[in-house]
């Protein structure tokens, strides 16, 4: 007889959720129903304390610099735990099959971490891997791969799991960079791609601003953390600036949309990511005109540095017309 899978913490958190969803309070309830509820919130804490102990995440230590004992500026060390979890979130949404174009507030919420309560010592910040419950397919006729886990099975890996380990290797390889090895951490960046290196920059400048030590750890597999002085992280930003990490080079053909020689931006509308805006250089405002309601062929700069946000900022850097547009291209 084959027995149905067990329910992990996750899909038991669920149940519970969702039998006190059913009897909310009510004021006539008898002195057994209340004790019941009393009994399963009581169970949730438990379940929940235990749920986070075993959950996979980043633990991230700030000392010395402008940290003063357990205390330190709230803008630059919130600022650099969401710039961990936007690497994380970058990465998450590189390896799905079909990556969301812009990474917005509700995305992020989607593949990003969960924040939990700090444990004792000096600044500690941790934040861990979301239930498998959470990650929801988003409203699509094809289901893509690395979105949706059978959501009562913890032993399911979910995608930020592997995005943790990545974000770790390349912090360790920073170290070996350090202390001589240089190539050992390009290698680990020129992976990552534009945006996971745009949020692990942003990391560095809020360490920088610090000039605290910070120590990487995953919180589960109880290894030794990764510890970065302010001299490895202003290596980490200065190879991703000088390695111009955080651009990208895209290629698409569509409809020209825009032209004008007095506002130099463009739109062009494409199959794979419907209508993309940007800047024109002033060099080629011309061909820019020339190929207004053609359909052409683009190269453009996709830059990632733009503060805290995600979307993208595109720079077109060359442009060729392939033809008279067909009117049933999008079709």
């Amino acid at each position: 007889m084959i027995e149905e899978p067990t329910p992990g913490l996750t899909g038991f958190m669920r149940d519970i959720d969702d039998v006190l969803a059913k009897h909310s309070k009510h004021p006539d309830d008898d002195w057994m129903t209340q004790s019941a509820r009393g009994g399963l919130e009581a169970l949730r804490e438990q379940v929940e304390d235990a749920w986070i102990d075993n959950r996979k995440g980043l633990r991230a230590r700030f000392h010395r610099g402008a940290i003063v004992g357990h205390t330190g500026p709230a803008n630059q060390v919130l600022k650099a735990m969401l710039a961990l979890n936007d690497t994380v979130v970058a990465l998450v949404n590189q390896s799905l099959e079909k990556p969301y174009k812009e990474l917005t507030d509700p995305i992020k919420e989607k593949l990003g971490l969960w924040v939990i309560p700090a444990t004792a010592g000096s600044v500690v910040m941790e934040m861990v891997c979301p239930p498998a419950s959470e990650l929801r397919p988003r409203s699509s006729k094809k289901e893509i791969s690395g979105q949706t886990v059978n959501p009562i099975l913890d032993t399911v890996q979910v995608p930020a799991e592997r995005a943790i380990d990545q974000v770790l290797d390349t912090l360790s390889s920073l170290l070996e960079s350090s202390t001589g090895n240089a190539l050992k951490v390009e290698d680990h960046l020129l992976k990552l791609g534009g945006p996971a290196n745009a949020a692990l920059g942003r990391f560095a400048d809020r360490c920088i601003e610090l000039g605290a030590d910070v120590d990487i750890s995953d919180r589960t597999d109880g290894e030794s953390p990764v510890v970065l002085r302010p001299i490895d992280v202003r290596l980490l930003r200065n190879t991703i600036t000088a390695l111009g990490l955080e651009e990208e080079f895209l290629t698409v053909e569509g409809e020209w949309l825009t032209a004008s020689d007095v506002r130099m931006v463009f739109d062009i509308r494409t199959k794979e990511y419907g209508v993309l805006s940007g800047a024109i250089p002033r060099s080629l405002a011309f061909d820019s005109m020339t190929a207004l309601k053609k359909f052409v062929q683009v190269e453009l700069v996709v830059r990632h540095k733009n503060g805290d946000s995600f979307a993208p900022r595109y720079h077109l850097k060359s442009i060729h017309i392939l033809g008279s547009m067909d009117p049933h291209y999008f079709d």
